[in-house]
């Protein structure tokens, strides 16, 4: 990628259309951003204002009614602490009127209903009033179950979470802002660091659009970039001031590229800033992290948590026409892919309300993926020529709702320097939805461009949805990152584990409820056995004996569930197979 440089530094504006609803958790809510909202319903049936308006927007404290349980269907008890805030009700047992009027009556600004069903988008239906509508006259809108529960569980540790509903364009005089999906980040949130050796096989571009949202023209607006490991800065450069920036206008502000001339496997925090000479009246949005990290083996799109190195799933998704099979995927593709191999994808799914995972199905596959161009933003980019390489399945043992588990492909896949891969995490069932990320945007980096039409980003497809073996290269939107995790192996370490990997012929029953009986061909000795869970921690770490190539392993002391058993001897020969335990 070009590297773009101060000194011939091109700013650019645009016109952009502001009248549309933001429901904004403010900072320094471990939860600040933009989610999606529904305020669209029938104002014949509520008396509520119209949301669009800058004039009706809200900005103040949320407060739970009653918690989780009560769903402020009766009158509230707590009304003292939500005079004058934000009351945040689940729905469910009655009307959306009832919920808001009683809101409403206990001195409520506005009303936040959290969706009950995970696997519904909060903006695809009407919300209708019912009885009580006509007599709501505070803003009332919906939210998905997942920001709620994330808003439940920060509010109930005890933190005061503030929250913007409205339209923002012209409610304030001063008001400047950048968005998730406007700036320029990390082609991926994580990279095995095998893979990015230096500044030539690694780098960042910088860039982001600023929005005048403010009634008043800006002035000298500016935009810095910070990426810092740990306490120490490793780049700080800010732009050449720009000198006016209209009402309802937007600007492009590059800034030149990251790079380093070598990588540490750890979290680095990229952080944006923007200024101008007014002070800012909303200053909630005139910063964000774009952050990214550098792994053993792991590659995903979506945000890690930096202590269990998982990616974070934080809404649950299927297309809504898909009749036999869905996909929730991603794309890869290194100049350095040889280096490693895949061994399988991490991902976390849910339910529909009401039913279990126990028992469901979910396949992992790894396609080659042919088709002659892979930039998005060529007019011949296509997703038809795809090969199936490698697959997995796994089988539900237990209600692991929002879990993180890993599935291994059957085979270790061999990876190709420049070659596309596709990864999938696919279900048949009705009843499952797969996890996304919705706290981060890879818009700019695949589509960006400016009015002279100069891309910012490469064109790299990121988060994909497969729906009836037919490929949507963008999924359900940028704002929705696939949770999928890559989890590899560099190739010099599985060549040294296939010399030495024993095959096991058998081993029943399985599933097994007291003991499992596995034939180890030619085995015999003392050995390790570690037995981890579906969730990737260990329940249990003893040493066992094998006689005549038969191993017998006692499981009474196990839950219900899957496991996989990893057998090392003491030559160095080791085994790895999964048991199901059922009781």
């Amino acid at each position: 990628m070009k590297k773009l440089l101060l000194s011939i530094l091109a700013f650019a504006t645009a016109v952009v259309s502001f009248a549309q609803v933001s429901f904004y958790v403010n900072p320094p809510s471990s939860n600040s951003g933009n989610y999606p909202v529904n305020t669209v319903f029938d104002l014949a049936e509520w008396g509520s204002p119209d949301m669009t308006d800058p004039a009706n927007a809200v900005d103040d404290t949320l407060v739970i009614v009653q918690g989780v349980d009560s769903l402020g269907c009766d009158p509230l008890t707590n009304g003292t602490d939500i005079n004058g805030q934000i009351a945040l009700v689940w729905r469910g047992a009655c009307e959306f009127g009832t919920k808001a009027f009683n809101a409403q009556n206990a001195g409520a600004i506005a009303c936040i209903i959290v969706n009950n069903d995970p696997t519904q988008d909060p903006t695809s239906f009407t919300m209708l009033g019912g009885a009580d509508g006509l007599n709501v006259t505070i803003p009332v809108a919906m939210i998905g179950t997942g920001v709620g529960q994330l808003l439940y569980d920060e509010i109930m540790a005890g933190n005061s979470v503030t929250a913007f509903l409205g339209n923002k364009f012209g409610y304030f005089a001063n008001d400047i802002g950048i968005g998730q999906k406007d700036v320029l980040r990390a082609r991926q949130f994580a990279t095995p660091i095998g893979l990015a050796a230096n500044d030539t096989e690694f780098s960042v571009p910088v860039g982001a659009w600023v929005f005048n949202f403010g009634s008043n023209a800006q002035t000298n607006v500016t935009l810095n970039a910070k990426v810092s490991l740990g306490a120490n800065v490793l780049y700080d450069e800010t732009s050449m001031p720009v000198a006016s920036l209209a009402s309802g206008d937007s600007v492009w502000i590059p800034l030149p590229t990251f790079s380093e001339s070598s990588y540490t496997q750890d979290y680095y925090e990229m952080a944006y800033s923007i200024s101008a000479d007014a002070p800012d009246e909303f200053s909630d949005d005139n910063s964000l992290n774009a952050d990214f990290m550098f792994t053993e083996n792991e590659y995903t799109y979506a945000t890690v948590d930096p202590a269990t190195v998982l990616p974070v799933s934080k809404q649950y998704f299927q297309p809504s026409t898909f009749t036999s099979t869905f996909g929730n995927c991603i794309h890869f593709v290194d100049a350095n892919a040889s280096r490693k191999a895949a061994l399988g994808l991490t991902f976390a799914a849910t339910s529909t309300s009401g039913t279990s995972l126990a028992d469901e199905i979910v396949a992992v596959e790894a396609y080659e993926w042919t088709d002659a161009v892979t930039d998005f933003n060529d007019p011949a980019f296509d997703i038809s020529l795809i090969n199936l390489l490698a697959a997995g399945e796994f089988t539900y043992t237990t209600d692991s709702q929002q879990v993180e588990v890993y599935m291994p492909v059957s085979e270790p896949l061999v990876l190709v320097d420049d070659k596309d891969y596709i990864f999938c995490v696919t279900s048949s069932s009705q009843n499952v939805f797969l996890g996304y990320d919705n706290s981060l945007d890879y818009d700019e980096n695949i589509r960006g461009a400016d009015l002279n039409g100069v891309l910012h980003g490469d064109g790299h497809t990121t988060t994909m949805v497969n729906n009836d073996n037919s490929f949507t290269p963008l999924g359900f939107g940028t704002d929705l990152t696939s949770g999928v995790m890559i989890n590899m192996v560099d190739v010099i370490e599985l060549g040294i584990e296939d010399n030495n990997k024993v095959q096991v012929e058998n081993a029943f029953p399985n599933p097994a409820n007291e003991n499992i009986t596995v034939l180890l061909n030619g085995l015999n000795g003392t050995a390790t056995l570690t037995i981890v869970d579906i969730e990737g921690k260990v329940v249990a770490n003893q040493t066992v004996n094998i006689n005549n190539s038969q191993l017998t392993v006692d499981v009474r002391h196990l839950a219900n569930g899957m496991y996989v058993f990893n057998l090392n001897l003491e030559d160095g020969k080791t085994s790895t197979f999964n048991v199901v335990v059922s009781k």
